[in-house]
């Protein structure tokens, strides 16, 4: 269970603070039952969740963890899409956006970097489900790397954008 303060990653969202945890008085709903009253960290609003939901959540990394993420960029391996449908594509990214972790939201980043790239030489441009895909996966992970190492969304973008160029070749997993 989350206490008052706790910052946690809620399903799509990404970071919410957890401002009250509270029984809703709202007609057809159980009366009785606990909420989390969740206030997303980069939007405006609330979200009212059920204590025992099944919808993903967890705590945000810690610093140390978010620094190791981040020096371990170069090594993560990219997906093989070749020759892949537009629908096998989207499920591939959507596999990796909701397990919700950190290493998956790089690997698709890494993988449309490397697709714009092979799409520039052919003086082509990203796919919309590419640009879909990594908009969202920066939106999820760099709003909790900007919020655990206290920077902005952009600085951690610049830092996550020069550690993937630093890679190089990139290996194919």
């Amino acid at each position: 269970m989350y206490q008052v303060g706790d910052i946690i990653i809620y399903s799509s969202e990404g970071a919410c603070r957890v401002e009250s945890i509270e029984k809703l008085h709202v007609a057809g709903i159980d009366c009785e039952k606990l909420y989390y009253n969740l206030n997303p960290v980069y939007h405006m609003g609330n979200i009212f969740v059920p204590l025992d939901t099944k919808i993903f959540m967890r705590p945000v990394i810690k610093p140390e963890e978010a620094r190791r993420l981040i020096n371990l960029i170069p090594t993560i391996k990219v997906n093989l899409l070749d020759n892949m449908s537009r629908r096998s594509l989207e499920e591939l990214y959507n596999h990796h956006i909701q397990t919700h972790d950190c290493i998956d939201l790089i690997r698709v980043l890494k993988t449309v970097h490397d697709k714009g790239i092979a799409a520039a030489k052919d003086r082509k441009k990203l796919g919309a489900i590419d640009e879909r895909f990594r908009k969202k996966a920066e939106d999820l992970l760099f709003g909790e790397l900007a919020l655990v190492l206290n920077m902005s969304k952009d600085e951690v973008k610049s830092y996550v954008d020069n550690k993937i160029q630093e890679t190089g070749i990139i290996e194919i997993a």
